[in-house]
C-alpha cells in the first residue's frame, strides 16, 4: 500500500494550528488605565512650575501574579517617578477576575470586555477602565 505523502509546510502548518489552544487566561498582558473616576488617562497635570503624565498599567502574568505601576513623566524640570507593586489574580469566576494589589489593600472586581477590563475598587467603590496594550 502506497503512503501518502504530506508536503512539509503543511505538515507544519498542521502542526502549528495544533498548537493554537491557549491555556493561559485571557487577562493575562499588559493593561494601561484609560478611565479612572470619570478622569481621563493618561492624564496630564500642571502645577507648581511643573508638569508632565501620569500612566497607570497592569501587568499579569500567566501564573496570574504581576504588578500594578503607576508612572510620573515629567516634561522638563523633574525625575520621572515609578512605583509598582504587586498584584495577584483570582479568576474562579473568569471573565470576572478579582485582582488583589499587596501593600495598600486594594481588591479590585475587573470584568472582562474583549480588550476591556472594567474594574470596580471593593475597599472605597472606585471605577476605573483598562485597556489591553
Amino acid at each position: 500500500m502506497d503512503r501518502l505523502k504530506i508536503p512539509t509546510t503543511l505538515a507544519l502548518l498542521g502542526l502549528s494550528f495544533t498548537a493554537c489552544g491557549d491555556d493561559e487566561p485571557s487577562i493575562v498582558g499588559t493593561w494601561e488605565m484609560t478611565m479612572a473616576n470619570g478622569e481621563t488617562f493618561p492624564q496630564m497635570f500642571s502645577e507648581d512650575g511643573y508638569s508632565g503624565t501620569v500612566r497607570v498599567f497592569l501587568k499579569i502574568d500567566a501564573d496570574l501574579t504581576g504588578t500594578y505601576s503607576y508612572d510620573v513623566d515629567y516634561d522638563a524640570g523633574g525625575e520621572d517617578y515609578s512605583e509598582a507593586t504587586a498584584l495577584s489574580v483570582d479568576d474562579t469566576d473568569a471573565p470576572i477576575y478579582v485582582l488583589s494589589v499587596a501593600g495598600d489593600g486594594d481588591v479590585l472586581s475587573c470584568e472582562l470586555d474583549g480588550s476591556t477590563l472594567n474594574c470596580t475598587d471593593l475597599v472605597d467603590d472606585g471605577k476605573s477602565t483598562f485597556k489591553r496594550r
